[in-house]
């Protein structure tokens, strides 16, 4: 007795419903009893492209993307079978570079919405140039260091694809950034190995560097250290992303620099691009593309290492959140799930403190009359605040995906900061001083998702 799994017609619906085209590839060696079973379970009219014959998996997916023209970084393969002399898994990804999504126990609601949302974060961020990946049982994902099959720049698959020629202000941010690594200043041919390095170096692109740079000249006017020299700027935002000893970036930066100034000017940049949030990470920014939804917003708390601090609460100061198990600091953080801006950035908070507790603080009085958020079940106990996982509102498996999707986005806002040094690896300065450089590292990503570098989209209609 053959029968298909409860949760696969539903999910197949949902992605004929939004345009997704489905394949079907499988080495069974009777095509006859394969196409009449999809008869059977009525969804032969439901299949675009099928693949049935004894061969690899590889095969069947190259023949699947010659007729269809989708680049293999668009498709994602969901499979019972990880590796070993049956398994396909790690074959396709580790060789064709793209997704896939080991499905032990067949098409599961919960094993495709994990798969998804993995392969969201794969796709809007740099991840999918190092290589295919594999989405484990467990939801984590194992990624194959190599390179992969180029993409066409006009799939606009993510930013760092296609490297975009730069005007004469945001080439000079490139010549002197190059002069600070390498000690000599000519003009830099601007490709994507340079473009990769850059950003590797500073955090951002140049365009980025050069929209910070704007920023602080106009709301900085009365602060006469800012603004005088785009070295400055740069030795911060070097400080920010490999947050190295200050003699070991001192030795980096070529043409010679003492500690003491580079201490100076981190601080100065620092608490100046800190004090651009309020008209960078804007509240009022929550309504953009509002559907007319009671959600706005998604809202969670994020944590970050620092070293014990020495005032006898250690307690307190323990995060207990997945990496960390140690001291930190929390932050409330919250998105607009229309656009993925930031629209809210509230703490520090020691590691302890509970997301919902910091959320009764503020937050939750900011809501117009009416309004929810989107959390996690760790909200649980605000129904007239908070839009749960469980929420009544997702009457269907479609809304569901698209509520998962919208905090997944979010989760991919803290991986984002946690790109930078400062706030990846443990903070060991002086503890009052994180609030700036978390809200500098906040600013300076909001305005990488402003200057074309945005996250994933999510169709969000839960009304």
């Amino acid at each position: 007795d053959i029968r298909m799994l409860p949760d696969a017609l539903p999910m197949i619906n949902t992605f004929k419903a939004r345009g997704i085209k489905i394949a079907i590839a499988s080495k069974i060696g009777s095509k006859k009893l394969a196409m009449h079973l999809l008869d059977s379970f009525q969804i032969l009219d439901k299949i675009d492209y099928i693949e049935i014959y004894p061969n690899e998996k590889t095969v069947h997916i190259k023949s699947i993307q010659a007729k269809s023209g989708v680049p293999l970084q668009r498709m994602i393969l969901f499979d019972d079978l990880r590796d070993g002399r049956y398994g396909n898994c790690v074959s396709v990804s580790s060789t064709l570079g793209m997704v896939s999504v080991h499905c032990p126990y067949g098409i599961r609601k919960k094993a495709v919405q994990k798969g998804l949302e993995q392969y969201c974060w794969w796709l809007s961020s740099e991840a999918w140039c190092l290589g295919g990946a594999v989405v484990e049982e467990d939801g984590s994902m194992t990624i194959f260091r190599q390179p992969v099959l180029p993409v066409k720049p006009v799939l606009k698959l993510s930013s760092a694809i296609a490297v975009k020629a730069l005007n004469l202000e945001e080439q000079q941010f490139a010549d002197i950034g190059f002069k600070i690594m390498l000690g000599h200043r000519s003009r830099v041919a601007w490709n994507q190995h340079n473009s990769r390095r850059f950003r590797a170096t500073f955090g951002a692109s140049p365009t980025v560097c050069l929209a910070v740079w704007r920023k602080l000249k106009r709301h900085s006017a009365s602060n006469h250290a800012v603004c005088q020299f785009k070295d400055h700027l740069l030795w911060t935002m070097m400080w920010l992303k490999e947050y190295a000893s200050e003699q070991a970036i001192c030795n980096q930066i070529k043409g010679g620099l003492v500690e003491k100034t580079l201490r100076e000017w981190v601080k100065t940049y620092v608490r100046a691009i800190s004090a651009l949030a309020p008209h960078v990470i804007l509240w009022e920014n929550r309504k953009e593309g509002d559907i007319g939804s009671c959600c706005l917003i998604v809202v969670d708390g994020t944590d970050f290492s620092i070293e014990n601090q020495h005032d006898g609460d250690y307690k307190s100061w323990k995060s207990i959140k997945k990496g960390i198990n140690g001291p930190a600091v929390k932050y409330e953080v919250a998105t607009c799930i229309q656009t993925g801006k930031i629209v809210w950035i509230f703490g520090p908070f020691k590691g302890g403190k509970h997301d919902k507790r910091i959320f009764d603080l503020a937050l939750k009085h900011k809501l117009e009359p009416g309004e929810k958020a989107e959390a996690d079940d760790g909200y649980n106990g605000l129904p007239d605040y908070i839009a749960l996982p469980t929420d009544p509102r997702a009457t269907s498996s479609a809304a569901e995906m698209e509520k998962s999707l919208a905090r997944r986005r979010h989760e991919t806002v803290n991986k984002r900061f946690k790109q930078w040094g400062c706030l990846n690896q443990t903070y060991r300065h002086d503890i009052h001083f994180h609030q700036d450089v978390f809200s500098a590292v906040a600013v300076i990503t909001e305005i990488i998702l402003e200057c074309g570098e945005p996250l994933f989209p999510v169709e969000y209609n839960v009304l």
